[in-house]
């Protein structure tokens, strides 16, 4: 599903509704049918696999940044790379999966960051992956690669893409436009 709509509309508001972050003032959230005021927060967020705008890279290895607390899969680091189409850089590093990433990984691109951040979405293996803005601020090199990573895995999870980009957006099977009236 993609979510669109202009800057300032409340798509990222939606994002923090459906994560449960925020509750709604009025009306319901439903989820599967169920109103997420009677689901386990927790347990729900523990279903999502998200990745932001901007998104957090603490100074250590690529693999620690990608299991993020989780035991490190070595095999399954390379998978989820594979799949966000990261693996063609990450390979070229001088320690691969071992390359320690600076704060904010500032020393990869802004592309190479959001394929990162979605191989780390990947790795807890969501039933939804949720994408906030993905490819704002990238060239149109990277966010063409990030679409067709987006392509590739779509049929294989559910996926949300908030994003104000129409190319982006286009890979989706359904379109949901927020307005001033709320959804269309």
């Amino acid at each position: 599903i993609g979510i669109t709509g202009k800057s300032g509309i409340g798509k990222s508001t939606l994002l923090d509704l459906i994560t449960g972050i925020i509750k709604p003032q009025k009306g319901h959230i439903y989820l599967s049918g169920e109103s997420i005021q009677n689901i386990n927060i927790n347990s729900w967020r523990e279903k999502l696999g998200i990745v932001m705008q901007e998104n957090f890279f603490k100074n250590d290895t690529l693999s620690s940044n990608i299991a993020l607390g989780n035991k490190i899969n070595r095999k399954k680091i390379k998978e989820v790379l594979i799949k966000a189409n990261a693996w063609d850089f990450v390979n070229l590093l001088p320690n691969g999966i071992d390359e320690m990433i600076l704060d904010r990984g500032l020393r990869f691109s802004g592309g190479e960051r959001q394929r990162i951040a979605l191989a780390r979405a990947l790795y807890n293996e969501p039933q939804v992956l949720i994408l906030d803005e993905p490819t704002s601020g990238l060239d149109k090199n990277s966010e063409n690669k990030l679409i067709k990573s987006l392509k590739q895995l779509k049929g294989t999870i559910n996926i949300i893409i908030i994003s104000h980009k129409k190319e982006v957006v286009d890979i989706c099977d359904k379109v949901l436009i927020l307005d001033k009236r709320g959804l269309n």
